[in-house]
């Protein structure tokens, strides 16, 4: 457990650091619906990917259809997984920048993690609005847009 927090923060603590400056704005709001595009390992190997990976088509390795659903009253669920999640989630202004809110999550089941939501920029100059969070030594990402973006 302490090493699946150090990991959620090492890994919110990176993408603070890296998420570049882009042209759009980033919004405050993390509400909504997020797809998701992949789940690795905490060395970075794709283990699944979801409907928003961009070659989703081409992939013979194991997909699944999750969602990450942020509410406006402060709840979340994850669907589509072995089992659904749920809890609340807050965001950190102390750990947010200009270029990145990171988001506490606290499970139902008693299970806290860091998530951070910012702006992707691609070297084809396409932005995607991205949702990281570490949980069970695992890297889940999704991606705030229509799938295969």
């Amino acid at each position: 457990m302490k090493k699946a927090i150090f990991l959620s923060i090492i890994l919110v603590i990176a993408i603070l650091s890296f998420i570049g400056c882009t042209t759009k704005s980033l919004s405050t709001s993390v509400e909504g619906q997020w797809i998701l595009e992949t789940i690795s390992d905490t060395s970075g190997e794709v283990l699944v990917i979801g409907k928003a990976y961009k070659e989703y088509d081409d992939f013979n390795g194991k997909k699944e259809d999750i969602f990450a659903i942020l509410n406006e009253d402060g709840t979340f669920e994850i669907t589509g997984s072995e089992e659904n999640l749920q809890g609340k989630y807050n965001k950190d202004k102390d750990l947010s920048t200009t270029d990145a809110v990171a988001i506490t999550m606290n499970f139902d089941n008693g299970a806290q993690i860091m998530a951070a939501y910012g702006i992707r920029q691609y070297q084809d100059g396409k932005e995607i609005e991205s949702l990281i969070f570490t949980l069970d030594e695992k890297v889940y990402s999704f991606i705030k847009s229509a799938a295969n973006y």
